[in-house]
């Protein structure tokens, strides 16, 4: 009965050892490449991800043709400010935004621009600071490359302010 036993845990330590691989990268490879983890969210107005106060993201365009869309709908009950900021974490990119704020349905401002992203920079973000926006209207942003020249992350920040007097 202790043979068995012993077999069997013999049987089954050999063959997890025969499945698994290696933990350890070749070292002959040299190239890297980045693969976005999330594909197709949020690439139109009609698909915008929703944003919350103090949202943080850190994403991809795709190509030069990518673009990812937001969207805030102020139902706090007051006007706010809020913040949009769109930062290359590359170096060769250059991001920028576009805002549309609907009012009512039928009813929205053309789009408005934010200044780009710096070329390597990425602390200089392509950013929209203190837009205000009243009581039931929706804000949608654009966030796309002006310069696309390979694939790489950016961060996008949302937050709400008060509006003091």
């Amino acid at each position: 009965m202790k043979l068995k036993k012993l077999l069997s845990i013999l049987l089954i330590s050999a063959s997890l050892m025969t499945v698994s691989t290696s933990a350890f990268a070749d070292n002959g490879s040299t190239n890297i490449e980045i693969v976005p983890q999330v594909v197709g969210v949020g690439d139109t107005r009609a698909t915008a991800t929703d944003l919350l106060n103090g949202s943080d993201y850190n994403l991809f365009l795709e190509s030069s043709t990518d673009e990812d869309w937001f969207r805030w709908t102020n139902n706090t009950g007051a006007p706010k400010l809020i913040y949009s900021l769109a930062y290359n974490k590359g170096s060769e990119n250059v991001i920028v935004q576009g805002a549309i704020v609907q009012y009512r349905p039928n009813s929205e401002a053309g789009m408005i621009f934010a200044n780009p992203s710096g070329k390597n920079n990425p602390s200089w973000p392509s950013a929209f600071d203190l837009l205000y926006i009243p009581e039931g209207a929706t804000v949608f942003f654009r966030v796309k490359a002006s310069e696309f020249v390979k694939l790489e992350s950016y961060r996008y920040q949302f937050f709400v302010v008060d509006i003091h007097n």
